[in-house]
């Protein structure tokens, strides 16, 4: 190996280095000095060079998905910098990104530890600090993203009312199953109907599209909604779509035409419901103004 640095010159006939240092392994090293002026050489008896486990150096494959596995590494390093391959030994670790999986990292193994199936569920940018035995090694920074994986929807009631409007709300989630915080796409939407009206559904808005205005002209049943957005989609739960039950929701005035003062003149209304159906069984009095 190398012998470092340049040893002391000669004084009075003594040369003394007190910073020698030799950078590589050897069972029965010697070092061999030739003075400049005469060109004598002279050898020390044989000596081990070992190694003394000092540092760790991580790493981290960058910008990882969430739930996602992404690679950590790490190394034993001695006092030069060179790899230790004696080194064996468990590890651990910690981060300041949530959700580090799985919960040990690799073992070291000739002086290298793998861990090929990292995860991070937190969204942001931070390290991971891999520790073994007193020494600690941090990665490179990592920056976590989400990406869309699926929809969730939240329960439609049973029954819904024809032509009475009703909420869809639906959330995008991340491959962990968390909300995607930052999700913004547009999205459609299909019943088994064919008729869903009231739409298109909300864009999202931080992972959320909320649609209020959901109905279904007519009766139908078993039916289902379906959301889609992206390359996603998201079947809703079985419901189905009654009538109002002969239940009066507005009323509604034929036009008039053009009528003399104090003349009488026909006004006709009619009772419906939801749809626009005129509801025969709605018995009232009434008041105009």
């Amino acid at each position: 190996g190398t012998v470092n640095p340049a040893p002391g010159d000669f004084v009075n006939g003594y040369s003394t280095t007190t910073t020698a240092q030799v950078t590589s392994v050897h069972a029965a090293d010697t070092i061999r000095m030739t003075a400049t002026t005469g060109g004598w050489t002279g050898i020390t008896g044989t000596f081990a060079v070992t190694q003394v486990y000092t540092s760790i150096t991580a790493a981290a494959t960058a910008g990882p998905t969430t739930c996602s596995n992404f690679t950590v590494t790490g190394r034993a390093n001695d006092a030069c910098g060179n790899l230790m391959p004696t080194y064996n030994s468990t590890a651990t670790w910690t981060s300041n990104l949530a959700g580090l999986a799985p919960a040990t990292p690799g073992d070291f193994v000739n002086g290298y530890s793998t861990t090929a199936n990292a995860q991070l569920t937190g969204v942001g940018t931070g390290t991971i600090s891999l520790t073994s035995g007193t020494k600690t090694g941090v990665t490179n920074s990592l920056t976590t993203v989400q990406s869309l994986n699926s929809l969730a929807m939240t329960a439609i009631g049973d029954p819904q009312t024809a032509c009475t409007n009703f909420t869809v709300y639906t959330q995008a989630l991340d491959l962990c199953g968390n909300l995607h915080q930052t999700y913004g796409g547009a999205a459609t939407w299909t019943d088994l109907s064919g008729t869903i009206a009231g739409g298109p559904p909300s864009t999202f808005v931080n992972g959320y599209s909320t649609t209020t205005t959901a109905n279904i002209p007519g009766t139908y049943s078993n039916d289902t909604i379906t959301v889609t957005s992206g390359t996603k989609l998201v079947t809703s739960n079985t419901f189905n779509v009654t009538t109002s039950g002969g239940t009066a929701t507005q009323i509604t005035l034929s036009a008039i035409g053009a009528q003399t003062a104090c003349t009488n003149f026909t006004v006709n209304a009619q009772a419906k419901d939801a749809c626009g159906n005129v509801v025969t069984s709605y018995n009232s009095a009434s008041t105009w103004s």
